[in-house]
């Protein structure tokens, strides 16, 4: 709950902030945050990343 009003002031990418807040947690979320700030790029690469670290786990 907390952690979602923090990440939406930080994160432009809500749905992206919601997934990886409950997956991997505020420090993640932060890394992300900080991509998505500094390059729309990386962003994109961080997520897919991020993305299949998730599903590999949930495997």
């Amino acid at each position: 709950m907390n952690s979602e009003r923090l990440g939406e002031a930080h994160c432009a990418d809500i749905s992206t902030k919601c997934y990886l807040g409950e997956y991997l947690g505020k420090r993640s979320l932060d890394v992300l945050c900080v991509s998505t700030t500094t390059n729309v790029d990386s962003t994109s690469s961080v997520t897919e990343h991020h993305r299949r670290t998730l599903e590999f786990h949930e495997r």
